[in-house]
């Protein structure tokens, strides 16, 4: 066969482009992605021991600064001469992790630098080192903010994969009420859109009623979109307060939060004293100062899942009201032998009280006690007729 030959390939590599350059990570995206696994290599072979025991020193945070490609600790220790001890940590690419870590007193990786990482670790929020961690990084590695900063980047995810449909009630402003349909389920839920930080904002979904988050994806969903519509500096302009709101706050610990108006009259002030900007756990002190700034002659909207949270908690303590009577006698009680057609045996009763009272509980008897029984009585006693008689008496004991 003839043909026409390859010219022949050079071996030789091209000159390395003298204006090009290597993008730089950066201090705070070095601190940002190093999880627990990298701070114990950063601390040599004895990583785990030096980091727990660093655990006993501590770092104020008014004491630690970030500037530039340097962030600078001070860590205090009684036993040192001068109670304290500076610890750097520097971005270096020539060094393990791209990081220099020093003590000024100790000259070498001591468990003052160790308690600089722990903080570090701990503390990316408060520092603004919010990286998303590596999605690779097994859960067991990952600090409470490095899980708390995954599960969002799950759910930011989920918002830009799945198709929503997203529709407000005053297309003019970005801080207002929306609804969003999810395509693929059908399901519409309500959003109160007040800000782009975690907690600022409401969703009606199951999600963000239980994660403990402060958002969820169709929060993030609705951002991404807002953040399409509206200019930086219309997005920069603060949601400004009319009225008063009570929601509940799913942060720890639960319980309801008054959302106060721009403007806060001299009466209100006076009326929430200490509950202002506050989680109330005490549905009744919150009820109370509701009616207070109604007869003030504020105007209160209540969310939906605050009116349920409340008459959920007052359902609860009436109903522990009730059992509590019931197991200061299970024997002689008469429901023992009417709430079901057979007759509990006094154990049985006590069983069943202690369910209903606390909400929610596991009956560990041994096996033939009665715990099935036991749970046939305890669904008999959450009949709708019991508890409709147990609200009507909650809303009148509230007029």
């Amino acid at each position: 066969m003839t043909g026409k030959r390859r010219p022949p390939v050079s071996t030789k590599k091209k000159p390395a482009n003298p204006h090009r350059t290597t993008k730089r990570i950066g201090l705070r995206d070095r601190l940002g992605r190093m999880t627990y696994r990298a701070a114990c290599r950063l601390m040599g072979t004895d990583g785990v021991n030096r980091l727990r025991l660093a655990s006993r020193l501590h770092v104020p945070s008014d004491e630690i600064r970030i500037l530039g490609d340097t962030l600078r600790a001070k860590i205090l220790e009684n036993e040192l001469t001068d109670g304290h001890a500076m610890v750097s940590i520097v971005e270096m690419a020539n060094k393990p992790d791209g990081l220099h870590l020093h003590c000024e007193v100790c000259k070498t990786v001591c468990e003052h630098v160790a308690a600089c990482l722990n903080f570090i670790l701990e503390e990316k929020l408060f520092l603004g080192l919010s990286q998303e961690p590596d999605p690779h990084e097994p859960i067991e590695n990952l600090t409470p903010d490095e899980l708390v900063m995954r599960a969002i980047a799950d759910r930011r995810k989920r918002a830009e994969s799945e198709k929503m449909t997203l529709s407000s009630l005053d297309r003019t402003v970005p801080w207002t009420e929306y609804t969003v349909t999810s395509a693929e389920s059908g399901k519409t839920y309500r959003i109160a859109l007040r800000g782009s930080q975690p907690g600022e904002s409401y969703c009606s979904c199951p999600d963000f009623r239980t994660n403990q988050l402060g958002t969820c994806k169709h929060i993030l969903h609705a951002l991404t979109k807002i953040e399409k519509r509206f200019s930086k500096a219309r997005l920069s302009q603060a949601y400004v307060r009319q009225n008063f709101s009570l929601r509940v706050d799913y942060s720890e610990p639960l319980g309801l939060r008054f959302n106060l108006p721009e403007e806060l009259s001299e009466g209100a002030a006076k009326i929430l004293k200490k509950s202002a900007n506050k989680t109330i756990t005490d549905v009744d002190q919150a009820v109370k100062t509701l009616r207070a700034l109604e007869r003030q002659g504020e105007s209160i909207h209540v969310c939906p899942d605050a009116e349920e949270f409340i008459e959920k908690r007052l359902l609860q303590r009436r109903l522990q009201t009730k059992t509590d009577e019931i197991r200061k006698d299970p024997t002689g009680h008469p429901l023992r032998k009417t709430l079901l057609n057979v007759e509990l045996l006094p154990y049985q009763m006590d069983g069943v009280a202690f369910a209903v009272g606390t909400g929610r509980a596991i009956l560990a008897d041994d096996m033939g006690l009665g715990k099935t029984i036991q749970g046939i009585g305890v669904a008999h006693y959450w009949t709708p007729a019991s508890l409709l008689r147990a609200k009507q008496w909650i809303r009148s004991s509230q007029a």
